[in-house]
């Protein structure tokens, strides 16, 4: 809020000093040359360009801008194109006045003062001007920081404004900017696919590095908005200041090495010095290759000047301009009306640097050393002078026809409220695609997917793999297209070229494993079930499975029940006990016959003759029934198991316990005297060892047939 106060004042001040004086304009701002690119009309338009680097002074420094030179005479050829057609705007000739901005906000806005046009306009030094000066509309200037502070002031006096790579949402703000266009869509759909980037690539945990201004702290709110409802989150976020000094990019490297998960970084950074800087700490620190760069539109030459392989940014479809290269390469360095020509030649050519003469007759095409191909990244100017011109010929064959033959009623024809309706109703198709605008102003239209590719040897190039549509809200990737890089092995970014490179805070957990969230969204730990542990269906926790299951190995979220683990008669331990069982079962056999054959011996009547019959049949019970324990378990073979073993055991000690009794009284009575104890026969022994054995009996047979005795759970055979 006391940003845009502080824009508001400038720009009230400013108007206020145009109506001072004779003639409107007659402003002086120290540092603010007059020079610009004239080539005058029957209706002009006014162009805010940035032919050098920002100065100390936040003017203008001595060290021209790439190749906006030629641009500026791409430009000046798309307006010579136009006045050249007969279907365009016939009889009337279209003129511009260009001025340098320098990529600053504060000079881009004293250049509009110099070329807004009221009644009583004044031109360069506050001298009057003709009607020819009068300029219609803007096109520029470069950044969303300059076109907040100059579609302000424009607007104020009804001015169009079409800028070309102005992104910041603020600019949607009709209330203050109700006549700014542009040629791209707003930050807002741009983040959209940023966002739609990381989650194609599964890249959840990133860093969010933007400029101060309008530009990058929006892009940074809509990116933070945009990943909210999802599983990505930031890890580190910085914003860099326009006045940041070396320690701050050293806090700046130090924030991103020391998230070093978060291999990916998202950036809006504005100015290439900031940049650089960046990547200056990052190789000192030795991790500058260790980071992927996912940027804005702003971020291709950045990328591209540093050699930064793999990584991506969004940009904009441009096609070459028929004829507009050889135009630039004819134009002369000297004599020429394009004011920067000299000074451009003369530093790209390193004629004075080294005291090489330069031919008066040089132009811009001298030598092969200048391929021009960072001018097809601006084909948009290009395309901006065409918006205005089918939006005057609309305007025109609507309003006042007369015009395209009597050019004096151009003046009373255009306006800037009609003007502006026209254009956003413009339609045609262009250097950059198919131009249509939205009520707001935003042209409709589609983002391009670029990587960062080096060749070995080679010069960095930015080769689309992939496109994302605004109309369809859709990303499309070429996979065939992507390759990455190898970074160094002691950060483990990724292990070869073919493989995605990856920016998790925690890997996914594995099988029977569950995530113990964090506090951050998309950082856990991961906890492992036990053994007898069950996953839950949503990943929360583990749960205990029931008796007689176990967790299943292919589906984590399930118990199965058991496989019956039985004795097989082939195996070591059960030829073993058929053995032992064969063995007792032979002796047993033969010490019963035998106990028969002489049962009338006194030997064999004194030691209970009949218990021991009844314990020797215990005995081959017991050897039978271990037959059993190699069979296959079924409902029978358990009860046989069951009622077989207990009622061997009771068969053996019932008897041997009866018996006990039995000599323990006989022994106790003859130490008192020499009556016989009472219920000592072998026919009451008998009944009750038979006794013993139907409690036992009654007592197994309830236990094989209940199916909740004493709560025991029961496994289900087949």
């Amino acid at each position: 809020m006391r940003m845009r106060q502080k824009y508001i004042s400038r720009i009230w001040t400013l108007t206020i000093l145009l109506r001072i004086g004779p003639c409107a304009g007659t402003l002086s701002v120290p540092g603010l040359d007059d020079i610009e690119y004239v080539s005058l009309g029957d209706i002009n338009l006014g162009v805010l360009a940035y032919m050098h680097y920002p100065g100390d002074d936040n003017w203008c420094s001595s060290v021209p801008l790439g190749s906006m030179a030629a641009v500026a005479e791409m430009i000046h050829f798309t307006f010579l194109q136009i006045n050249a057609r007969d279907d365009l705007l016939p009889n009337i000739s279209l003129g511009f006045v260009m001025k340098d901005d320098c990529l600053s906000d504060l000079k881009s806005l004293a250049r509009a003062t110099q070329l807004v046009s009221t009644p009583d306009t004044c031109g360069p030094g506050g001298t009057s001007t003709t009607q020819e000066r009068r300029v219609v509309g803007l096109i520029g200037p470069g950044t969303s920081r300059q076109c907040v502070m100059v579609a302000s002031f424009a607007g104020l006096f009804q001015l169009p404004v079409l800028a070309m790579k102005a992104t910041s949402d603020e600019l949607r703000d009709k209330t203050r900017f109700e006549y700014f266009m542009r040629l791209v869509p707003p930050d807002f759909y741009q983040t959209r696919a940023i966002v739609d980037v990381l989650r194609h690539f599964g890249w959840r945990y990133v860093s969010l590095v933007y400029s101060e201004g309008s530009y990058g702290e929006n892009a940074a709110k809509q990116i933070e908005n945009g990943i909210r409802h999802t599983d990505i989150c930031i890890a580190f976020s910085h914003r860099i200041s326009s006045q940041a000094d070396d320690d701050e990019f050293t806090d700046l490297a130090a924030g991103l090495i020391n998230n070093r998960n978060a291999h990916v970084v998202v950036t809006f950074i504005l100015y290439s010095a900031q940049f650089r800087v960046l990547m200056q700490k990052l190789h000192g620190a030795g991790g500058a290759d260790s980071f992927l760069f996912v940027g804005g539109d702003s971020m291709g030459a950045k990328l591209r000047e540093h050699r930064h392989h793999g990584s991506l940014h969004i940009t904009y479809a441009s096609y070459s301009v028929p004829g507009a290269l050889e135009f630039i390469k004819s134009q002369p360095c000297y004599g020429s009306a394009n004011p920067w020509a000299a000074a451009w030649c003369d530093h790209n050519f390193a004629c004075y640097r080294h005291d090489i003469y330069c031919p008066d007759d040089m132009t811009f095409g001298y030598n092969d050393t200048q391929d021009f191909r960072d001018i097809w990244y601006s084909a948009d100017w290009g395309d901006a002078v065409y918006v205005y011109a089918h939006a005057l010929h609309d305007l025109i064959s609507s309003r006042c026809p007369l015009a395209f033959a009597d050019k004096g009623v151009l003046r009373d024809c255009i306006t800037g409220p009609l003007l502006l309706g026209y254009m956003k109703n413009v339609t045609f198709l262009g250097n950059i695609g198919h131009i249509e605008f939205t009520e707001h102003g935003d042209r409709k239209g589609e983002y391009v997917i670029a990587q960062i590719q080096v060749p070995v040897n080679g010069q960095p190039t930015s080769v689309n793999v992939g496109r994302w549509s605004m109309l369809t809200d859709s990303l499309t990737i070429d996979e065939d297209k992507l390759t990455w890089k190898a970074p160094k092995e002691d950060w483990g970014l990724w292990n070869n070229t073919d493989e995605v490179p990856e920016s998790v805070c925690s890997k996914p957990c594995k099988a029977r494993e569950y995530p113990q969230r964090l506090e951050l969204p998309c950082c856990w730990e991961c906890r492992k079930c036990r053994e007898n542990e069950r996953l839950l269906e949503n990943h929360t926790g583990c749960e205990t499975c029931d008796p007689f299951t176990w967790p299943d190995d292919v589906v984590v979220t399930r118990c199965v029940e058991l496989e019956p683990v039985y004795l097989q008669p082939l195996s070591a331990v059960g030829l073993t006990l058929l053995c032992l069982t064969s063995t007792v079962l032979v002796f047993s056999a033969v010490t019963s016959a035998i106990i028969i054959k002489h049962s009338k011996r006194k030997l064999i009547k004194a030691c209970s003759r009949d218990l021991s019959l009844v314990i020797l049949f215990g005995t081959l019970t017991a050897c039978l029934v271990s037959f059993v324990f190699v069979l296959r378990p079924a409902a029978s073979v358990c009860v046989v198991r069951s009622f077989g073993f207990h009622l061997a055991i009771s068969l053996i000690y019932a008897p041997l316990a009866v018996k006990s009794v039995r000599i323990y009284r006989i022994f106790d009575a003859g130490r008192k005297g020499n009556t016989r104890p009472a219920l000592t026969s072998n026919k009451i022994q008998m009944i009750f060892t038979l006794a013993i054995l139907a409690v036992q009996v009654c007592f197994s047979t309830f236990c094989c047939f209940s199916k909740d005795f004493a709560g025991t759970p029961h496994i289900k055979l087949n």
